[in-house]
Order: C-alpha cells, then structure tokens, then sequence
C-alpha cells in the first residue's frame, strides 16, 4: 500500500483513458511486486502506515529500493491481510 497523491494525464483524444503519474504511481507498483520477493499479501509503505496512523510494528520492516529513487523507502511485510491493524471509529 502506498499513500500520497498524484497527478493524472489528460490525453486530448477521448479515446485515449487517463493514467495516473508520477513517482508515487512508481512506488505503488513496486510494492505490489515486492509482495513476490517478500512471499506476502500485502507490502504497506512506512509513509502509508504513519499518514494512516496505524501500528505495524509487530510485522517485519524493510529498507528496501525502489527503481526510480535515489533513497530506499522503509515498508512493512505482511503476510496475511487480515492482520493490518483496524482503527478504531
């Protein structure tokens, strides 16, 4: 998972779908296939788990590289979805 905003393409033909842009679009796609190489459902940037306010600390944390950055990012494993933490409303 990855949080951040993004910008979007706008082609001028109409036929043409918008895509998402930029470096938080690269990362999201990274950590989906991280979750290969880690042998996980689920790869939660530390960006996403502090904007979410939620606790990871009891899965496994990385630095990893991405394609594309000059800095690794820190993520969190997870190996079964059903554990993220659920905050409380």
């Amino acid at each position: 998972m990855s949080w951040s905003r993004c910008a979007w393409e706008s082609p001028s033909d109409s036929s043409v779908r918008r895509r998402p842009l930029g470096d938080n679009v690269n990362i999201a796609a990274r950590l989906e296939a991280m979750t290969k190489e880690f042998s996980v459902e689920v790869v939660v940037s530390s960006d996403t788990s502090s904007a979410a306010d939620l606790d990871f600390s009891a899965f496994p944390h990385h630095k990893v590289d991405v394609r594309g950055r000059e800095t690794q990012i820190g993520v969190y494993a997870v190996e079964d979805s059903k554990s993220i933490p659920v905050p409380a409303i």
